[in-house]
């Protein structure tokens, strides 16, 4: 049998090219490194430039309405695309979003945390801090939209790639590997860096953002180039958008994971917001102490890979969905309380137990939006 046999045979039977698993499986790392950065922006802002609070709370009110208004527009408008690339002979919907827009998504990221440094610590002066909020709330729309178009369409070419739920958890699996690292990277050198920031911790972190942003583009320009979209799984007809609301919110898939994918984000921001805060205050943290007090939730973290991806093996998706989201809560809640009590030993403790559930958002999370999506098209 040829090789192009061999290919369309595959195709027939959901199974995917292994080049393109591994092409889809290497574009999570972007968005996995991106997240865990901005996931400590407020204390980039608040402890570092001097953004008052009354301003960085207005700027997170508009971003936040900006963020359920901006969804399911441009959801739609990607849902609605039809690109004919001539060059493979297909029409595509998803991946003319993420190449192009990726250039434009690691930009915007990088400008988040560029601000001009004359306007650092400017507290009194009204037209500073109006400028500073400026540029904290417009870099962050920008980088939201651009998260929605690239992300959105990456998420979503998931289920179009394969209907074959097997091959869908090898890609999952694949792109564990890679996100791993990122998770880690992610994760620590925000709190690293920014936990009572100096000129020169702050010059090394805005250096390392310009790496994760100029790394970032390329995983998506490999993806749009090796991954293939099937026409045949796209419907003929467009959807307009308060059609699309209609019929999402009748989905009862749909309304499920709203609400686990607002209880998982809030968990995950109320910890990374708070960590370089509570590093910060919390005493003794220097030297030894602070190695020791890393050991266990690094250590978690990678422990708690292990037992998401066993217990989606061994029972379900949906049971290791309820593992990661009851060790959020519950370490997020403990770190909360134990940050009172100035004991960095117990803070450490609650992060841990955080940190066992923490990589599941990262993990599962592509799945059950799948699986969203495959009751939607239904």
């Amino acid at each position: 049998m040829s090789k192009e046999a061999q290919i369309l045979n595959g195709r027939s039977s959901g199974i995917v090219p292994m080049k393109e698993k591994l092409s889809y499986a290497f574009a999570q790392m972007p968005g996995t490194f991106y997240g865990g950065v901005m996931g400590v922006i407020q204390s980039f802002y608040f402890a570092w430039m001097g953004l008052a609070s009354t301003y960085l709370t207005i700027a997170l009110i508009v971003y936040a309405i900006w963020n359920v208004v901006n969804d399911p527009i441009f959801g739609n408008k990607i849902g609605n695309t039809r690109h004919y690339n001539k060059k493979r002979g297909e029409v595509q919907r998803y991946i003319p979003y993420i190449k192009f827009g990726a250039p434009l998504f690691s930009l915007c990221f990088a400008l988040v945390f560029f601000p001009p440094d004359a306007w650092r610590g400017q507290i009194s002066n009204f037209g500073i801090q109006f400028w500073l909020f400026t540029w904290y709330l417009v870099t962050q729309i920008a980088y939201d939209t651009l998260f929605t178009l690239v992300l959105c369409a990456y998420v979503a070419l998931l289920p179009q790639m394969t209907l074959n739920q097997r091959e869908r958890e090898k890609i999952q699996l694949f792109g564990t590997a890679f996100q791993l690292p990122a998770i880690i990277i992610g994760f620590i050198v925000p709190v690293a860096f920014l936990a009572n920031p100096t000129s020169e911790s702050i010059a090394i972190f805005q250096v390392l953002v310009v790496i994760i942003a100029i790394f970032g583009i390329f995983p998506y320009l490999i993806l749009s180039k090796y991954v293939r979209e099937h026409s045949e799984h796209i419907p003929e007809k467009k959807t307009p958008l308060f059609k699309s609301i209609k019929l999402a919110f009748k989905n009862p898939s749909f309304r499920v994971y709203v609400i686990y994918d607002g209880v998982s984000v809030l968990f995950l921001n109320l910890v990374m917001v708070s960590l370089p805060f509570l590093t910060w205050v919390l005493e003794p943290m220097e030297g030894f102490n602070m190695i020791i007090f890393w050991i266990g939730p690094i250590l978690c973290l990678i422990i708690g890979v292990i037992i998401i991806l066993k217990i989606a093996k061994k029972f379900s998706t949906k049971a290791s969905i309820s593992f990661y989201l009851g060790a959020l809560s519950i370490g997020d809640f403990f770190s909360f309380f134990a940050g009172f009590s100035g004991n960095w030993i117990l803070v450490s403790i609650g992060l841990s137990i955080f940190m066992l559930g923490f990589p599941g958002e990262f993990i599962q999370h592509n799945p059950m939006r799948a699986d969203t999506i495959d009751y939607d098209s239904r």
